[in-house]
């Protein structure tokens, strides 16, 4: 049997045990296991041949390539340069109306740009591209030294690393592969990591992602083969094939809407409280109710109004999985969402989850006037969400008012499923491992 190892380096990859991803493909090929010697897994539930070992030394280097790699592909990609500027400025939109109703504002941008530049004081001088070359000359005389470390006990027919960010450990062991003429496929386990977070710093030999616009910005951003790409959904997704999600039908005159949170700042509780008083003044009291679901990975909003109470207005926090910062996919989640009548969501991946589950959906775009990051400003600014918004661009709305025209349209349509095709942005027709399992034997 072909020898498949696969790494695991950060606690996200738990996953791939949890799901029974690990067990599938060790019927097919010799699995040993990698792993961090550091990292938490139960390895209890692993039957496979473990080895942990220290793989931090160097990782330094890798941080301030990832650092030059953002300024010197800043404009690769839209994202970057936005996601740059947000670094070096801030998520803080400076208006004479904003100073006004926030003083503060000046000051917690000019402490933002302090900070870190004091945590990053080599990417402003990676502006300069003599110093960039400097810097390459001096990182390749220690990669040298962090490489050799690693050692000769890794001998196999393929490494799989899967990576749900831009992370240095996983550059690393790429290049300690390539180096030793070992092979690599990066599984990327999300959507935005090839167009958003920053430049592939090292390039795997395969690599795996969700859907076909992600396959379309990999081959248009690096030099890979198409032949070597493979489309294949994501691993938590596994889940909707196995449970038999069952939407009921509500024959009660009361609705049920859910809003799905965004991560990075975003005055929801603004929306919230605007969607929650008017849905109350149309619909009449006791005619709806509101469940708030916070992003799992909610990050800290610099301004946001207080989420005013209101009997229709309930929050249901997500339960998160060992990884702490995805949604648990379980019975308890796909009940949740059963007898919903409406999904609000920004744009997330927990979007595509209820198209996946045919739940009638409208996307919240709008922005707060405060944040660079609001769900309308990411609309317009990622790469990954520029697919998104070509593929269902009628269902997005603008503004607040935009919004709640499109919830009255939805409901006076009920049952009427998602009405849109995201395929093209997910692969949703095989499971993850199989996909997998059918694509290594394909190339070994």
């Amino acid at each position: 049997m072909k020898k498949v190892w696969i790494y695991f380096h950060r606690d996200f990859t738990s996953t791939w045990v949890d799901t029974g991803i690990l067990e599938e493909i060790s019927k097919h090929f010799n699995v040993t296991v990698l792993t961090s010697e550091n990292l938490k897994l139960d390895y209890s539930k692993i039957q496979n041949n473990v080895i942990k070992f220290n793989d931090s030394r160097g990782i330094w280097v890798y941080e301030k390539l990832i650092e030059l790699k953002q300024v010197e592909n800043r404009y690769m990609s839209k994202s970057f340069t936005f996601r740059l500027n947000r670094f070096f400025f801030g998520n803080l939109v400076v208006t004479r109306e904003n100073l006004i109703e926030h003083p503060t504002i000046l000051i917690k941008k000019l402490s933002h740009m302090i900070n870190y530049i004091k945590s990053h004081k080599l990417q402003p001088l990676f502006y300069f591209s003599l110093i960039r070359k400097i810097f390459i000359l001096i990182s390749n005389f220690y990669l040298k030294k962090y490489l050799a470390h690693i050692g000769s006990v890794l001998q196999f027919d393929l490494l799989i690393i899967p990576s749900s960010g831009i992370e240095p450990k996983v550059f690393k062991m790429i290049d300690f592969c390539a180096k030793n003429q070992l092979k690599t496929l990066l599984a990327v386990e999300n959507w935005d990591n090839l167009t958003s977070k920053s430049m592939l710093i090292s390039l795997p030999n395969y690599l795996s992602v969700m859907g076909e616009h992600c396959k379309r910005h990999a081959l248009s951003m690096y030099k890979l083969n198409s032949e070597d790409i493979l489309i294949n959904g994501l691993p938590r997704f596994d889940k909707f094939y196995e449970y038999k999600f069952n939407k009921t039908n509500n024959n009660s005159n009361k609705k049920i809407i859910m809003y799905l949170g965004f991560s990075v700042p975003h005055n929801e509780y603004q929306l919230i409280n605007f969607l929650v008083k008017n849905l109350e003044a149309q619909l009449g009291p006791n005619s709806f109710s509101f469940i708030y679901r916070p992003h799992p990975a909610r990050q800290k909003r610099f301004f946001e109004d207080t989420l005013q109470d209101n009997p229709h207005l309930s929050i249901n926090n997500p339960t998160v999985s060992s990884s702490n910062y995805l949604p648990e996919i379980g019975e308890r989640y796909f009940r949740e969402l059963e007898d919903v009548d409406l999904v609000i969501a920004t744009p997330t991946t927990m979007a595509l989850e209820a198209i996946m589950l045919n739940i009638p959906f409208v996307i919240d775009g709008t922005n707060d006037g405060i944040h660079k990051t609001t769900a309308g400003c990411s609309l317009s600014n990622y790469t990954h969400l520029l697919d998104l918004k070509q593929t269902i661009n009628k269902w997005i709305a603008s503004d607040m008012e935009d919004l709640l025209n499109l919830i009255f349209k939805r409901l006076a349509t009920p049952n009427s499923g998602s009405l849109v095709d995201i395929t093209k942005i997910i692969n949703i027709e095989n499971i993850y491992s199989k996909g997998l399992v059918d694509f290594i034997k394909q190339k070994l």
